[in-house]
């Protein structure tokens, strides 16, 4: 981001008056774009979301913001604190709204079909009241990550806090001389600390510290949670300054595919801080090659990626069916693995897995029942210990304990052995594929449906187990599914 909200003051008043200019030169500042036709199919399957980082419209308010990212063909949103938030409200986006104001902020952003996903650049402290109030904030706007540049002392708060509300903290990598320009420095802060602190993984911003940023991602594999995505005129070069995806010096693609190679699911903010007169433009080619790179990289083998198939389109090789008969109910035809609901039970993998990132497609033919099931132990039966993550038709997010599964949930969201899931549910209408893209690494759990934040949980019972897939009477569909193993948590 080109203002980080503590330290950098004089940079953002500077860039605020440059924004001023043009608005003047412009007239009203860039002109809306218009209402995009995207076909985000294959990032949708990739578990990637494209959105719009505020910043790059800085000299709008944080509701003309918004009708940007909905006219761009943009679903989620990165808010940056202090923006304006509306031409009639003066006032800053950030933890010190009133509750009217988050309001009118939170019934914006339902009425544009966009959600606020990522805020930053932000400060957070040792000082935990403070630090709670931007989780606060975060929490009541349903963000699921805080962009920021921590000083080295405050990570034992933050991660104290990630864990209490579930909500991610990226460290954000300003240019040298910032602190955490070298992503050496990032990995080293990440060391020993809870997945839900990583990486904010700003490309272009490596490439005017000197840090190829094909490198840089390869080395925080395992800790990337969310992109400011960049291609700049030049490499290496602090005044270098945005071009659309793919016709800089980035090689958006190589980017790209790398982080399809380690299975990253979530989102690439565009961050755009060149303000040509062609800007909204510019933003849209942006967006037009995110959707073509997605396009070529969706169909890349499991081998291309690093992951593991455990399906191989062709027969149940590397499964077993939890009890006679329940083979009955299940078919194998062009590379899709199917249930017709009955009879009741699942099928499993023969191979156990404790920790990894799971993705995999799925959809209903019917509303009903079904749901994934992850680190199953015992014997087979209906149904066994093992955390479930829930595929009935409208639920799809929630988790539920079975069998008394050790793991730790929002107190606020479960009642007996459910967890409803965070938001309002992403699931696609009936007949169309979904992505669930899981992942349990240790005690920790993230679910993200279609590339919504879902549901988390922590202090999972750490034991290999198998991956299941129900049949619980409802027919469902389900092909793609690869796995990247990961390795044993150091505490």
């Amino acid at each position: 981001m080109g203002s980080n909200a503590k330290g950098c003051g004089r940079r953002r008043g500077t860039w605020m008056l440059a924004a001023g200019l043009l608005t003047v030169l412009l007239g009203t500042g860039p002109a809306r774009a218009a209402v995009a036709a995207r076909d985000d199919s294959a990032s949708a399957r990739l578990g990637w979301r494209l959105g719009l980082q505020a910043w790059t419209f800085n000299n709008l308010t944080a509701f003309e913001a918004i009708d940007q990212a909905q006219a761009l063909g943009l679903k989620v949103i990165e808010f940056f604190p202090g923006q304006r938030l509306s031409p009639e409200r003066d006032v800053p986006v950030g933890e010190g709204m009133s509750k009217e104001d988050r309001d009118l902020l939170k019934a914006k952003l339902r009425q544009a079909g966009v959600a606020a996903v990522n805020f930053g650049v932000t400060g957070l402290s040792k000082d935990e009241a403070a630090s709670r109030r931007v989780f606060e904030f975060a929490k009541d706007l349903g963000i699921e990550t805080i962009c920021s540049e921590p000083a080295p002392d405050a990570f034992d708060v933050i991660d104290k806090l990630c864990g209490e509300y579930g909500i991610n903290v990226a460290i954000h990598n300003h240019p040298k001389p910032s602190h955490y320009w070298n992503p050496d420095t990032v990995l080293e802060a990440c060391r020993g600390r809870s997945r839900r602190i990583g990486a904010c993984a700003d490309t272009g911003h490596w490439m005017r510290s000197g840090v190829n940023p094909l490198e840089a991602l390869r080395k925080l594999e395992g800790r990337i949670i969310t992109l400011h995505f960049k291609d700049l005129t030049e490499f290496g070069k602090n005044e270098a300054h945005d071009v659309p995806w793919g016709t800089g010096a980035g090689d958006t693609r190589a980017l790209l595919a790398e982080v399809r190679r380690q299975g990253f699911t979530g989102t690439f903010s565009i961050e755009y801080e060149h303000h040509s007169p062609q800007l909204v433009q510019e933003v849209g080619q942006c967006v037009a090659a995110f959707d073509r790179f997605a396009a070529q990289l969706v169909d890349q083998t499991p081998a291309e990626t690093g992951a593991v198939s455990l399906f191989n389109g062709k027969d149940f090789t590397g499964w077993t069916f939890s009890a006679d008969g329940v083979e009955a109910g299940w078919s194998v035809k062009d590379g899709v693995l199917a249930t017709q609901g009955q009879p009741t039970g699942y099928i499993r993998t023969t191979a156990d897995y404790t920790n990894f990132i799971l993705h995999l497609e799925f959809r209903h033919l019917a509303p009903g029942n079904g749901g994934v099931l992850l680190r199953m132990t015992g014997p087979d039966k209906v149904w066994p210990k093992s955390v479930e993550c829930q595929g009935q038709a409208g639920s799809v997010g929630d988790l539920w304990n079975i069998d008394d599964f050790t793991m730790t949930t929002d107190p606020a969201r479960t009642e007996g052995r459910r967890t409803v899931k965070l938001c309002e549910s992403s699931e696609r209408p009936l007949g169309e594929w979904n992505t669930y893209d899981i992942i349990l690494d240790g005690g920790e759990l993230i679910v993200r449906v279609n590339g919504v934040l879902q549901n988390w949980a922590t202090g999972c019972e750490e034991v290999p187990g198998k991956i299941c897939l129900q049949s619980e009477g409802s027919a469902m569909e389900f092909r793609n599914i690869r796995l990247i193993p990961l390795p044993t948590r150091k505490q």
